[in-house]
């Protein structure tokens, strides 16, 4: 005899069942939503987990955290110091004193970027998956040669010692050489660019180049001094320290005084004219020049002075020789003063003692 089964109840059960799953899908999914946002909300202004800078891990920052810990990475490298140094002294300075800066602002600003553009998609395998974003950065540090040029010139400033030529001075009623001195010069090409590598390669001292600076002139260019000794109406020769020759003069008057002091020759002139040089003063009954000879005002020569309108020159008024007797340049004879032109230079020291 056949058996029936009623199967009408279980439609009614599938029914439950499915309902159940979907309430149970429902109830997971709006579980994930929720932990979700929530953990979305938590990151809010934050770095996402994942994110690091320079090894450091950002992830739950803020950007003032994150900067600060970025900032902490690289302060090493920029307070570390570096020396310049040259025989027993020493500079030193750090590449923040130099003006070195770092990226650690862009750094931070594209990990937050990164972070707000994270997807829910994201968000949910981060929340619920513990993945992240996996996003290491690294900071550069930017060193100017403006600052460590800078630097370097303060260092060569100290450093640097000019050089002193040597000189003829006045010494009771002759004269003496001072000596010349060397100086020195920092090279600053090759100290900014030592430096410069120092600050990007990772050094820590930088040895210097100090050049000696030569005089321009040494005691040995003064083979010829004059010694003019305006009491005495004597001028004098010295050749390489010996005194050679000696010559009668004439000085300037009390009104018109030959100036005192270190000069030196300037211009020699053969068989010169004479312009009168005060033609509304004493020169006023004088012609305005007179041409070349033995009559004239200068002579046969004349040997012009670094002190304005003076001169050594010859005269045919040998009785002034001798005397104070000139508007302030200094007469010699006619045949002295061509003695004087044969044996002198341009640029001969004159050292005038009253």
């Amino acid at each position: 005899m056949p058996v029936f089964v009623d199967d009408r109840p279980l439609p009614r059960l599938a029914w439950w069942v499915t309902l159940a799953l979907a309430l149970t899908v429902a109830l997971v999914g709006a579980g994930v939503l929720y932990g979700t946002q929530a953990y979305a909300t938590e990151h809010e202004g934050r770095i996402l987990p994942g994110v690091t800078v320079a090894g450091v891990d950002l992830g739950g920052m803020t950007a003032d955290e994150a900067m600060a810990a970025a900032e902490g990475v690289v302060a090493p490298d920029l307070d570390r110091t570096v020396t310049l140094r040259w025989e027993d002294r020493e500079w030193t300075a750090t590449p923040r004193d130099l003006g070195a800066t770092t990226d650690v602002e862009g750094v931070v600003a594209a990990a937050l970027e990164a972070s707000d553009a994270a997807t829910m998609g994201s968000m949910v395998r981060m929340r619920w998956l513990g993945e992240a974003l996996n996003l290491d950065q690294e900071i550069s540090i930017t060193h100017t040669e403006e600052g460590v040029r800078a630097f370097v010139d303060q260092v060569a400033a100290e450093l640097h010692v000019p050089a002193q030529d040597a000189a003829v001075r006045a010494a009771g009623i002759g004269y003496e050489i001072v000596p010349e001195q060397r100086g020195q010069v920092l090279d600053t090409d090759a100290a900014t660019a030592g430096l410069m590598h120092a600050l990007e390669h990772g050094g820590d001292t930088v040895d210097l180049d100090v050049h000696p600076l030569p005089a321009a002139r040494s005691a040995e260019d003064f083979t010829q001094v004059l010694v003019l000794r305006q009491r005495e109406h004597i001028l004098e020769l010295h050749q390489h320290g010996v005194l050679t020759h000696s010559w009668n003069v004439a000085v300037g008057t009390s009104g018109h005084r030959t100036p005192t002091g270190i000069y030196e020759v300037t211009l020699k002139r053969h068989m010169p004219t004479w312009v009168n040089p005060a033609p509304n003063g004493w020169g006023s009954g004088m012609p305005a020049r007179i041409g070349p000879g033995v009559n004239n005002p200068l002579g046969v020569r004349a040997l012009n002075w670094s002190a304005p309108a003076i001169r050594f020159h010859g005269t045919a008024n040998v009785n002034s020789i001798g005397r104070d007797a000139s508007k302030g340049c200094v007469r010699l004879t006619n045949a002295d003063v061509v003695q004087l032109y044969d044996l002198v230079e341009v640029g001969t020291p004159i050292v005038s003692i009253g």
